[in-house]
């Protein structure tokens, strides 16, 4: 063996949204396994898109800068280890490691396609670091975990698969470069074929001419300039690789047949992932959509989307036969599909965060901020008059939190921004959480999970209890509810505990927070003893009972 690899630690690092970016280094050779969240990671003059699953290596001294997305904290796992190297100028039977002074691999990320067990094996070796395990074990899980990796990167393919394989790094260098001057021979040389070979197995793999996949790829990212910000023909197409803005306009009516002014003016042909309420709140329809429980199941929308496509949650087929122009999807349906829907048109992604922010920033995109402004207002003032009439049930002193039980026989405690009427609640409603909400989850980006023995902790004088009522005749239900930390709760005793169907409040777009205010207004009347398990409001068809 002429690699020895030496575990030297590991730590779960949390960089908070808010935060400005954090520089580490590392005398050590580094893997990050990111856990949660997105951002971006600086290395060797190279930049690195971080999403959930994402592994990178950063080679022994190192400096890196990690960037969490702006409203989403990036939770990742810091593995470090050595490595030491046989010298091969020593005799054979004085073998001599010394340690390996050059990149193992290059800085960036591997892909994988084991992230399931690459995510077990770190996650066991936190684990073990955290229990103080002994050296051996750790180095086991450690050239478990080597040997994965080594084994995806050398899996021997055959001819086909070695052109799909140079044809994708060709790709993936397009997608990074289209700003600069690209032309088919340095594409050939990268990917190791004759000029010639290399166009005919590119439109083999893709469909495609080179030169007409950068056109239709820089025509995307000029369509996506022109959505979202001010800037001038001349900038745009300085911005995705032309010399001008009448080069741009030539190439751009060429490829869509249309003019750029035309393109502008023109109403857009939107898909919506889970903000399709928010497109409808602006007198938007789109012509595609989806949503996380089936876009139809959603009662407040329903009648309104008769006539939308449902696209689905991973089938790009749909997407393509609707032929969008732009496409607005939030960032946990996953950067693999993402990079699939850019593929189709200019892709706007969501952050994690403030729901009517998100509202203001699409509405300035589709040229609609008159019809936000409206919209806003009339939430606030139904919000306003509906915490008017709480204070005959809510006093001003008393606290309300917000919870979702679990299968895993845990509990969440969620926040303004995570869906289940949050942001209506902590936001619209201005009702006070506890001290411990305050301090550990509103505002901080996600929920928190946490057991039940915890929850006197967490709890509040309202509680409102969010699960899945087609579920309520599970057991894990039935065990939770008749746990005995329920009825140790002050909120039990009196009672205020309210119970919401999970499905009728888990869309977080601003339309439907408009109308579950109503839905809010008769469950905060009316709190339900937690003995008989009823639950006051909740879908039964298409009415509330």
């Amino acid at each position: 063996m002429d690699l020895l690899f030496s575990f030297h630690s590991i730590k779960r690092l949390t960089i908070l949204a808010a935060e400005q970016p954090v520089r580490e280094w590392s005398r050590h050779y580094c893997l990050l396994y990111i856990l949660q969240g997105g951002g971006k990671l600086r290395v060797n003059q190279n930049t690195i898109l971080l999403q959930q699953g994402t592994v990178v290596l950063c080679n022994r001294n190192r400096y890196f800068d990690l960037h969490g997305a702006e409203a989403n904290d990036l939770v990742l796992y810091r593995l470090t280890f050595d490595i030491l190297k046989k010298n091969a100028g020593t005799p054979e039977q004085e073998i001599v490691y010394e340690p390996l002074q050059e990149p193992w691999r290059a800085d960036g990320e591997i892909f994988v396609q084991s992230y399931l067990q690459v995510f077990e094996l770190v996650k066991r070796l936190y684990v073990l670091e955290e229990e103080q395990a002994h050296a051996y074990t750790k180095q086991a899980l450690l050239y478990e975990l080597i040997l994965l990796l080594e084994q995806e990167r050398t899996l021997p393919m055959n001819p086909q698969e070695q052109h799909t394989y140079s044809i994708q790094q060709v790709i993936d260098y397009i997608d990074r470069h289209y700003k600069q001057q690209i032309t088919r021979e340095d594409l050939a040389q990268l990917a190791g074929f004759h000029p010639h070979v290399f166009s005919r197995i590119f439109k083999e793999e893709t469909g495609d001419s080179f030169s007409n996949y950068l056109s239709k790829l820089r025509i995307r990212k000029a369509k996506a300039l022109m959505l979202t910000t001010n800037r001038k023909l001349n900038d745009i197409a300085s911005a995705v690789g032309y010399t001008n803005g009448l080069y741009l306009s030539r190439k751009f009516k060429q490829i869509t047949g249309y003019s750029p002014s035309s393109f502008a003016a023109m109403e857009k042909r939107i898909v919506i992932y889970d903000w399709v309420g928010n497109l409808l709140a602006l007198g938007i329809t789109p012509v595609g959509a989806a949503s996380f429980f089936g876009l139809h199941a959603n009662p407040f929308l329903r009648n309104l989307l008769a006539d939308v496509i449902d696209v689905g949650r991973q089938d790009v087929e749909k997407v393509i036969a609707l032929n969008p122009d732009l496409i607005i999807a939030p960032i946990w349906i996953g950067a693999t599909f993402i990079q699939r829907l850019e593929n189709i048109a200019p892709t706007i992604v969501v952050p994690y965060g403030d729901p009517f922010d998100r509202f203001h920033q699409l509405a300035q995109i589709v040229n609609k901020t008159e019809a936000a402004a409206r919209f806003m207002m009339n939430y606030q003032q139904k919000a306003e008059a509906l915490r008017q009439r709480l204070l005959q049930f809510i006093q001003p002193d008393e606290t309300v939190g917000l919870y979702e039980l679990s299968p895993n026989h845990s509990i969440w405690v969620l926040n303004d921004f995570h869906g289940r009427g949050g942001y209506n609640i902590f936001r619209g409603l201005g009702l006070k959480p506890p001290a411990s909400i305050t301090q550990r989850v509103i505002g901080k980006g996600m929920p928190l999970e946490i057991q039940l023995d915890h929850l006197p902790l967490f709890a509040a004088d309202h509680m409102i209890i969010s699960y899945t009522f087609k579920d309520r005749g599970m057991p894990y239900i039935k065990d939770l509810l008749e746990h005995p930390v329920w009825a140790e709760l002050e909120a039990s005793k009196h009672p205020k505990i309210y119970y919401i169907d999970r499905n009728l409040y888990h869309a977080n777009d601003v339309y439907s927070l408009y109308c579950q205010l109503d839905l809010m207004e008769e469950l905060l009347q009316h709190p339900v003893n937690q003995k008989t398990h009823n639950h006051f409001v909740h879908k039964n068809e298409d009415k509330w009972v």
